[in-house]
């Protein structure tokens, strides 16, 4: 697990940073360049969006049951359901299918898809650092 550890990586000519899930910071001049779930190879990730549904798919892999158990559950900290099938897909706000039966709720602010990425990994007793999101500032 700790194997891979890339702290600095280049994209458009400009430096970004590891995303901290343990530390607060403001989101409001970041934007999110490349995602890497444990041992996978990194993404290149244009949206916060793109973030909560990767980290969806790859925890659906490593514990489906789980994830599906989450199916429908209202999210107090967000005041909406994150993860819903068909049926609730229904009801939220911008649903993207991550799974062919499972959808994930990704009109989120910044803020609240960094807590259901955390909330995510929580449920599924995984280790913040299995998630790298690298990020860069825009100026």
């Amino acid at each position: 697990m700790g194997d891979i550890k890339v702290l600095t990586v280049k994209n458009t000519n400009r430096d970004t940073q590891l995303l901290n899930f343990d530390k607060n910071i403001q989101y409001e001049n970041i934007v999110p360049v490349k995602f890497k779930y444990f041992l996978s190879p990194e993404i290149v990730i244009n949206t916060w969006s793109d973030l909560v549904v990767y980290t969806a798919k790859f925890l659906f892999n490593d514990c489906p049951r789980k994830m599906r158990n989450l199916a429908g559950r209202r999210i107090e900290t967000l005041r909406s359901i994150l993860i819903g099938n068909s049926d609730v897909s229904s009801i939220m706000n911008k649903p993207i299918q991550f799974t062919r039966a499972l959808f994930i709720e990704t009109d989120l602010t910044v803020e609240q898809i960094i807590k259901s990425v955390k909330y995510l990994m929580d449920e599924c007793g995984m280790d913040y650092q299995r998630i790298k999101v690298y990020y860069s500032c825009i100026r």
